[in-house]
């Protein structure tokens, strides 16, 4: 099941659960001035409906995100630098404008990490999981005993993707139900479902009446849905990449899915 597709562009998405709305990032459609000039963070309702359009600091090119609730923390990767950055609220009570609190968190190079896209938090065990283009691996990042990421005692591991049949990994999210991982490929329409550990449990393909064969699949995660059901999984397809056209009217072309699965 979906509802009508809202418009995005090459995006990744993280849930605020106080407030019933999404983090959207888009590192490509600020790059078309007749569209979003200087704006790469959207705050979107569960619907489709905009909220607000803004700017993430620190960061030209923001290619996922994850929300860390109970902290009122951003997580943000950026595949130009190889960072992943720390957003604060400022004064004003909002992420993504002048005064956010950003500090540099993590180099991924340090890992082996040179292509980090999307990227997902749980609560359970405090862990920050990523998914890496280049090399086709989903790297966990757990804090050591001093309680913060960023440290010498950070705890890493990893497994690849390459033997589902991926060939760009794009984002990953936890079912907090099961707390298994989803992953997308931009080039496939299907979902991995794996263990916390890696090993497949199934794929999920999505047919081509839901998601044309033309769709590229970049981010994902669970969220209450639109129906009063207690969880969706929500996707964002990129459509065009601005990269290869810059048309303002296909570059704007990018969808928001609710997707209900079986015996969730």
């Amino acid at each position: 099941m979906r509802d009508p597709p809202a418009r995005t562009a090459r995006a990744r998405l993280a849930y605020n659960a106080k407030k019933g709305t999404f983090f959207i990032s888009d590192a490509e459609v600020d790059e078309t001035p007749s569209l979003w000039n200087k704006r790469n963070l959207f705050i979107v309702g569960r619907g489709g409906s905009l909220k607000a359009a803004r700017r993430l600091k620190m960061t030209n090119e923001p290619e996922g995100i994850a929300w860390w609730g109970a902290k009122g923390i951003l997580f943000v990767t950026d595949d130009d630098q190889d960072l992943i950055l720390q957003y604060r609220k400022g004064r004003d009570g909002a992420i993504g404008t002048g005064d956010d609190k950003v500090r540099k968190l993590i180099n991924t190079r340090r890992w082996g990490s040179l292509d980090p896209e999307g990227i997902t938090f749980t609560s359970k065990g405090a862990v920050l999981i990523w998914v890496d283009a280049s090399d086709q691996k989903v790297y966990k990042l757990r804090r050591g005993r001093d309680h913060r990421f960023g440290t010498a005692d950070d705890k890493i591991s990893k497994f690849g993707t390459a033997r589902f049949g991926f060939t760009e990994a794009e984002s990953v999210a936890v079912n907090p139900k099961s707390n298994h991982l989803f992953i997308v490929n931009s080039n496939v329409n299907e979902i991995v479902e794996t263990t916390f550990k890696g090993a497949l449990v199934k794929k999920i393909f999505i047919p081509s009446s839901e998601c044309p064969p033309a769709c590229n699949l970049t981010g994902l995660v669970f969220a209450p849905g639109t129906d009063g059901s207690p969880r969706r999984l929500y996707l964002t397809d990129k459509g065009v990449d601005g990269d290869f056209n810059p048309d303002p009217v296909q570059v704007n072309d990018g969808q928001l899915y609710q997707m209900r699965l079986v015996n969730e």
